[in-house]
């Protein structure tokens, strides 16, 4: 069943949304022309025609369909939705020739349930078709499935039972990924928190069962990235190591070719005695011609001095001793930059180095201490033999033959150099290593899982159930197919069927028998199949007015409810303004038949729901008098007295500034048959208006019961006196007594209806008290001299009449 409108934009509905109570088994949808009733069974009817209606632009709505179905504009081709709707474009598709004004034309062929003998080898080919086809099982008749049908439920079921399995699979695979995703996320060392299974159906991407073993960290990989993960950022390293490396083997050159140079003095002069002389011509004076020595006492001549002076005064001992002292002073400052190297060796603490390069630190520094001492040694040698010969320049004295180890020294700063460089560098991109660490320690940590778990193996499972469900799914979309084809054969094939004639008869049946309209007639033209003539009187009916063109269309509608293609689906049948605006001669007729021909005889619907929109006010009259069964109570109820809305359900369409919104058929269209008789409900209320607490509902009551009065009484009146005379002092003598209470009624009549002539009144607050025994007098007079015409009022408006106060209207 149709239960409601849930969204509606197309023409005049801008964006409207369903806050009313859901349909019932019998819907009334009242509305003015233009209102929007059209746009609805155009929308519904496109689950019959199987395309959207054409002239709406941007068609969008969304309809329920039983409890927990929806239905919207994109499934109008494969909705499993059956509808019959009778509107202007059913006329306008099936019955043309009455738009276009042609007297003859062609009528959609469709298959009535009386068949002609022709036919039988047509319906031997829909049989063998229909068997194709096949039926949907169905136990409590012994049908099993069978054909396309069966075929189709069967690898539906399959395909199900397939889902079922690949979705156990997957749930425990993902169990598995779940788990994985939660020892990385809490793992102290990865600190990843918000590491979940998509992270590692990601990194999966990149793990196949060829690299799985290669992304298994060993022990010492491990051990080194996790040193990575927890390096801290540390300062530069800062060298400064000016060294020479072809400085040592010059100095070697030199300081040999010095140590080894050989010296003769000019007189002989024992070494220790030559230091003492040199230190003590430093006592003397050289310019005196004689003095006293300065040791012994004795007398020393200039000469003499002169003489000693010259002998010590050796050019070539000047030149060595010179040159001796030139390379010591180098030697010196080499030796102090090597105090300086030594203490950079030192400051490159273990703690300045990552984790990585500390091993590799700690083993260049114990062999640059060796190196550096081998080197310093050296230098030292080479200061002593250069001091032996300063101090014993004539001596001769062998330097002998040194290692240069120099290339030692710079190989072991350029490794310092290469070491500082690398720790420097590893600074410079520690986040990234730190990352790259990271993301190999968990590619590691999952390449293991899987290995564990077997995913590969249980992968390649679920490929193999996605392979067989594409199988199953394109041998179910070749066996849909094959279903659509034939059913399309066997469409082709009922329009081929010959059943104008008996479709023809129906028609004038309805004409006859529902309109007494016999001068209208269908007749098949026996050289055309499919084609007829309508006539008039017995001749080509030419000019068929409005009224005409829907009691034809109509008819032709109700027939084809009887064709093959409804029988059998109980569709939900939706009429839509089945009444011309232009003849309204018709209207009891038209609710007739759909009285007669959509309900049975025990007055129960013959479809599974129904929907009538109307805009006239007749017609909604007789179409609230709708009979149906009430089963529990085994009676019959008026669709207007069904209070609990077992039945039916009553909506109106209202169309202003804001577009077309469909709600609640207000009470004084759905309750009241007439104007008559709601005017005798508020005449009744006002009766018993100290029963009523809202004090609104008194005040309009109240202000409104002038006005109520007069118009009842002037139409009860007239129907019982039909006369020229207006409603006056005469006639409401006539009907209520005595001349006082006439002229009496009469005057509260004229005041409390009309203001024109007596302004006052409008400037002086109503009594009710007053007009409360207005009000039981005039019923109270009714039921006395009119008891079955008072009685049936009452039961118009529901109510049971109770005791009217006795005491006379103007008695005190």
């Amino acid at each position: 069943m149709l239960k409601k409108f849930n969204h509606i934009n197309c023409a005049t509905y801008k964006n409207f949304n369903w806050e009313l109570n859901e349909f019932g088994k019998i819907n009334i949808i009242y509305g003015h022309n233009g209102a929007g009733k059209t746009v609805l069974s155009r929308l519904i009817r496109s689950f019959e025609t199987k395309e959207l209606p054409q002239g709406y632009d941007d068609i969008k709505f969304k309809i329920q369909i039983n409890s927990n179905n929806y239905f919207s504009e994109t499934d109008i081709k494969n909705a499993d939705f059956e509808v019959r709707v009778y509107n202007r474009d059913f006329v306008n598709k099936n019955l043309n020739f009455l738009i276009n004004g042609e007297n003859s034309g062609s009528i959609l062929s469709f298959q009535s349930a009386i068949l002609g003998e022709h036919n039988d080898i047509i319906f031997r080919a829909i049989k063998e078709l229909e068997n194709k086809i096949g039926k949907k099982p169905d136990p409590e008749n012994a049908i099993i499935a069978s054909g396309f049908v069966g075929d189709i439920i069967y690898i539906t079921q399959q395909i199900e039972d397939k889902i079922r399995e690949k979705s156990k699979k997957e749930n425990d695979l993902n169990s598995k990924l779940s788990k994985i995703a939660q020892d990385i996320k809490y793992s102290s060392l990865l600190a990843e928190p918000n590491y979940n299974i998509t992270k590692v159906k990601e990194e999966i991407k990149n793990i196949t069962l060829e690299n799985l073993d290669s992304n298994i960290l060993n022990d010492e990989q491990l051990q080194i990235n996790i040193n990575r993960l927890r390096d801290e950022s540390k300062e530069a390293i800062k060298l400064n190591f000016n060294f020479q490396q072809a400085q040592m083997s010059e100095i070697l050159s030199q300081a040999k070719i010095l140590v080894e140079e050989k010296l003769t003095p000019r007189e002989e002069i024992q070494d220790e005695l030559r230091k003492w002389l040199e230190a003590g011509l430093d006592f003397h004076s050289h310019t005196k011609e004689e003095q006293e020595c300065k040791f012994c006492k004795g007398k020393v001549s200039k000469e003499r001095i002169t003489e000693l002076l010259e002998n010590l005064n050796d050019e070539r001992r000047q030149i060595n001793k010179s040159k001796i002292e030139k390379l010591t002073n180098l030697i010196k400052d080499i030796n102090n930059n090597y105090e300086k190297y030594l203490k950079n060796i030192h400051a490159i603490r273990k703690e300045a180095l990552y984790l990585e390069y500390q091993e590799e630190g700690e083993k260049i520094k114990n062999d640059a201490e060796e190196i550096f001492n081998k080197y310093n040694n050296l230098l030292k040698t080479i200061l002593k033999k250069l001091g032996d010969k300063y101090e014993n320049p004539y001596k001769d004295i062998i330097f002998g033959n040194f290692t240069d180890n120099s290339n030692e020294v710079a190989k072991i700063i350029e490794d310092f150099k290469n070491l500082a460089n690398k720790n420097n560098k590893k600074t410079d991109r520690l986040s990234k290593d730190k990352e790259d660490a990271k993301k190999a320690i968990i590619t590691s940590e999952i390449s293991k899982k899987l290995k564990d778990i077997d995913y590969f193996s249980k992968q390649q499972e679920i490929e193999e159930l996605d392979n067989e469900l594409n199988r199953l799914n394109n041998y179910k979309n070749d066996k849909i197919k094959e279903k659509e084809e034939a059913e399309e054969k066997k469409r082709k094939l009922h329009d081929e069927i010959s059943s104008e004639q008996a479709s023809i008869n129906n028609i004038n049946r309805y004409l006859n028998s529902f309109f007494g309209n016999e001068t209208l007639q269908f007749r098949v033209l026996e050289d055309k199949v499919g084609e007829f003539e309508i006539l008039r009187n017995g001749q080509k009916a030419d000019n068929l007015s409005e009224g005409e063109c829907t009691l034809i269309g109509f008819c032709y509608f109700m027939a084809k409810l009887q064709d093959l293609k409804t029988d059998g689906t109980n569709p939900i049948i939706w009429i839509d303004d089945p009444i011309s605006s232009l003849d309204s001669n018709h209207i009891f007729f038209v609710f007739s038949l759909i009285d007669s021909e959509l309900f049975n005889k025990d007055k129960e619907l013959k479809y599974q729901q129904l929907f009538i929109s109307t805009h006239n006010l007749d017609f909604l009259k007789y179409l609230k008098q709708l009979t149906v069964k009430d089963g529990k109570k085994n009676r019959f109820i008026a669709i207007k007295n069904d209070r609990e809305n077992k039945f039916s359900r009553m909506y109106m369409i209202q169309k202003d500034e804001n577009g077309s919104k469909i709600v609640d058929m207000p009470k004084f269209l759905k309750d009241y048959t007439t104007e008559f008789s709601y005017l005798f409900e508020q005449i009744y209320k006002h009766k018993n208006i100290n029963e009523i607490d809202n004090e609104d509902t008194k005040t309009i009551l109240t202000y409104n019961f002038g006005n109520n009065l007069r118009k009842f009484l002037e139409i009860y009146l007239f129907f019982k006196y039909p006369q020229k005379k207006s409603l006056g002092v005469e006639t409401i003598e006539r009907f209520f007594g005595s001349t006082q209470n006439a002229i009496l009624l009469n005057r509260y009549i004229q005041e409390y209806s009309h203001l024109r002539e007596i302004l006052e009144r409008g400037m002086k607050p109503l009594d009710i008290p007053e007009s409360k025994k207005i009000a039981e007098f005039v019923l109270e007079t009714i039921k006395k001299k009119d008891p079955e015409q008072y009685e049936a009022l009452c039961e118009s408006i529901k109510e049971k009449d109770i005791e009217i106060s006795k005491k006379r209207l103007f008695d005190e």
